[in-house]
């Protein structure tokens, strides 16, 4: 095995810090070999070179400063937390007169602004949230209550800081401080991304990067036709490293769901959480719980993703043969559109567009405070997994810039014993859930749920 210890070449004067900082930090010499395979993802080997200074690492750490109110920002008026939260909402999304009750994505608020709004929500009001937080409170009340919950001192705050502001001689109290080593809740797993509708919920795994934030158009697409909720991955607020196999995760979210809502389920992966899913339902079914139905949102089984080129061409072949020239026509023309781009390069303003997306639905590196995009590790757990045989009911929702290079069912008949509805849906692997495509994929979704609901067989 792998252990840490120090080199005694040159007095072991550069591995000594770094010893004491793993040690510091929880890692031990007998852990060595779960560190190193958990940091660079096991098959996904990689170089690091940095300039950090370990030995300032070492040093004790500046007390973080006190919590400073958001008078700078809210200007005098903010003397409630709901006034607070209304001008950050306004200054983020440019929209003025918010009201108590307006929703954050109904004022044109998505993922990206999300974040943004909880990194600021931190830093001037001292409280630190999930990124899915906002999918709990999405209001200005919700949202400013929770923020009650953790600073319940921040009315005074903001009140004595709005007056001081306004040269009243209210005198601001000492705000409260953050403590690096405070005890923090628990990582929620289970997030509601809508809660509307009183139909049989869904719940839906994260793909390779880890979050949830992907699913908020979709949601709104389906409209509050039943609630839907999200499964982001341990570790993805860079608290905790990530769950070490899609076993542990199933478990995970397993004994989650079965805490917070009854049976019978409706569950679904996008990507690769679709081998989540279905040992999940695999759990739950163990448990004596009943799993309705999946949904696998382009996702294929572990080693499946990408087919040899010679694969590809006689999938490409195959599904012309079966489903006609029309059906495929998306995927050729999307083919020949990369082609010219090696020589005509896309419009800059589409592919700003193109980028904007990525980043809304948290599909790229997002730098900033309390996200970890988790592709790399993710993808190599992924991988490891061992794709069994599942007895449940399940449609394929195949993107179809992607599915013609796949075969017809995406290699699912050898793994689902049950029904296996395929859908075609517009978008690639990503675009699917782009605010422009996700109506089609509602749309889809609410027929197979209506057919569901009234035991109608799925064709």
């Amino acid at each position: 095995g792998i252990t840490l210890e120090p080199d005694t070449s040159n007095g072991g004067a550069h591995v000594a810090p770094l010893l004491a900082l793993a040690d510091g930090l929880g890692f031990h010499t007998d852990d060595g070999m779960e560190v190193l395979e958990r940091l660079v993802g096991a098959e996904h080997p990689r170089l690091i070179v940095s300039t950090v200074d370990l030995e300032s690492l070492l040093e004790p750490a500046e007390p973080e400063a006190a919590v400073a109110p958001v008078a700078a920002v809210a200007g005098s008026s903010a003397a409630t937390a709901e006034a607070a939260i209304s001008a950050l909402w306004s200054d983020l999304l440019g929209v003025a007169d918010i009201a108590g009750d307006d929703d954050f994505f109904d004022l044109g608020g998505h993922s990206l602004i999300a974040i943004r709004l909880m990194t600021r929500i931190h830093r001037e009001l001292g409280v630190r949230f999930q990124l899915a937080t906002i999918f709990e409170a999405s209001t200005v009340d919700d949202l400013a209550a929770l923020v009650r919950v953790e600073r319940p001192d921040i009315d005074n705050t903001l009140a004595a800081a709005a007056g001081s502001a306004t040269g009243g001689a209210a005198t601001a109290p000492a705000p409260s401080t953050v403590v690096s080593d405070a005890p923090r809740a628990p990582m929620k797993h289970l997030i509601p991304i809508s809660t509307k509708g009183d139909k049989a919920p869904l719940f839906i795994v994260h793909g390779a990067g880890g979050n949830v934030l992907f699913l908020w158009s979709l949601a709104r697409a389906m409209a509050g036709d039943r609630p839907i909720y999200g499964f982001q991955a341990h570790g993805i607020d860079g608290a905790d490293l990530p769950d070490a196999s899609v076993q542990v995760m199933a478990e995970r979210y397993a004994a989650e769901l079965r805490e917070h809502h009854e049976g019978p389920y409706l569950l679904g992966g996008y990507s690769g959480g679709g081998v989540v899913t279905l040992e999940m339902a695999k759990i739950l079914q163990a448990q004596g719980e009943t799993v309705r139905f999946v949904f696998l949102f382009d996702s294929v089984p572990s080693g499946r993703a990408w087919p040899s080129k010679r694969d590809r061409r006689r999938n490409l072949v195959g599904n012309i043969r079966r489903h006609g020239y029309d059906r495929v026509h998306p995927y050729l023309r999307e083919r020949a559109l990369a082609t010219v781009r090696k020589f005509v390069p896309e419009r800059a303003e589409l592919a700003a567009v193109h980028e904007a997306d990525d980043r809304d639905l948290g599909y790229t590196d997002l730098d900033t405070q309390g996200f970890v995009n988790l592709f790399f590790y993710f993808s190599a757990t992924a991988e490891r997994h061992v794709t069994g045989v599942y007895d449940v009911d399940a449609a394929v929702l195949k993107a179809d810039l992607v599915w013609p290079y796949q075969p017809d069912d995406y290699y699912w008949t050898n793994h689902i014993t049950g029904n296996i509805a395929l859908r075609q849906v517009p978008g690639d692997h990503h675009s699917m859930f782009y605010p422009q495509n996700a109506p089609r994929l509602a749309d889809v979704m609410l027929e197979l749920l209506d057919k569901i609901d009234r035991g109608e067989p799925l064709s």
